[in-house]
């Protein structure tokens, strides 16, 4: 039997809270069935936006994965600079990623 966890949260542009993103972390943190997963046993869960994993902004959600994956090889990659630069220089965007928009959960993580 398929199991499926209903995504009551979101993240992405739109997004500024980010209890509803943790609720759904910590909801998959708790699965029974789950619990002998490494990546469950460590923490290792993350979750991030559709905003920047799919369509032509694909590329940011790479750079949020490449710095989580790999601090030590990335320690001078800054996602939320790149991320920021992305949006004013090419998307000529006034929106601030320090006030607004959750992209990668934990944050901490990157």
């Amino acid at each position: 039997m398929q199991r499926t966890i209903k995504a009551d949260a979101s993240c992405g542009y739109d997004e500024d809270d980010t209890a509803q993103i943790k609720a759904l972390r910590d909801k998959i943190l708790s699965r029974p069935e789950l619990a002998n997963i490494t990546a469950i046993k460590n923490g290792d869960v993350y979750c991030f936006a559709t905003d920047i994993s799919t369509g032509l902004s694909y590329w940011l959600g790479i750079v949020y994965m490449a710095k989580q994956l790999h601090p030590d090889i990335f320690s001078d990659l800054d996602p939320v600079a790149i991320h920021q630069e992305y949006l004013t220089r090419f998307q000529r965007l006034d929106f601030n990623l320090n006030e607004h928009g959750v992209f990668f959960y934990p944050a901490e993580a990157v």
